[in-house]
């Protein structure tokens, strides 16, 4: 697993062996940068992104190589916020550009007022957690008005949108089901 564009371009990231994190591949990452960049409203440098169920982070770390200003990454385990730490200090200057907060997802409180204009979520394939992270997210004002979502599921796993939110685009890549979708509030 490997940063794939900008600053940090072909720097690897660590991942633990198994099953517990299942990091997106590096052809589906870049795939789906593709097509977010087409999507964005303006400049990279002007967003910032929160990423739920980071796993080992390569998606924010990704994000900041190629310019968003800021990143948020959340995660339960503590095993994984071990490498995403290691991450973070493999690529040296982005530790003042990323804030970890080990907490569920699900259950996400904002005690600071940070807003997001850019969420990644990867939640664990078929256990439903998509939804409520998101509903968590709307509801304790994390997101921008305009903040442009991206899911990652299995590619079978029912989806619905909560309210407020519109679906604008899904690609599927291998066993993975990616669904952008745009805040309407």
């Amino acid at each position: 697993m490997r940063i794939i564009a900008g600053k940090y371009k072909s720097r690897k990231l660590v991942a633990p062996v198994g099953l517990d994190v299942r990091p997106t591949s590096d052809r589906a990452r870049e795939s789906v940068f593709n097509i977010l960049l087409n999507k964005l409203d303006g400049p990279i440098c002007d967003y910032k992104i929160i990423d739920l169920f980071a796993g080992t982070g390569a998606f924010a770390l990704e994000a900041l190589s190629r310019g968003v200003s800021q990143a948020c990454v959340v995660e339960l385990s503590k095993q994984s916020i071990s490498f995403i730490n290691k991450n973070i200090d493999n690529l040296g200057d982005v530790k003042n550009k990323v804030r970890i907060i080990n907490q569920d997802a699900t259950k996400l409180s904002n005690n600071t007022g940070d807003k997001y204009n850019l969420v990644f979520m990867d939640a664990p394939y078929r256990e439903s957690l998509s939804e409520p992270a998101l509903n968590s997210l709307l509801k304790n004002n994390w997101l921008e008005s305009d903040a442009l979502i991206i899911i990652e599921i299995e590619k079978w796993e029912d989806f619905t949108a909560p309210e407020g939110l519109s679906v604008i685009d899904e690609r599927i890549y291998g066993k993975a089901k990616f669904i952008f979708l745009k805040n309407l509030a």
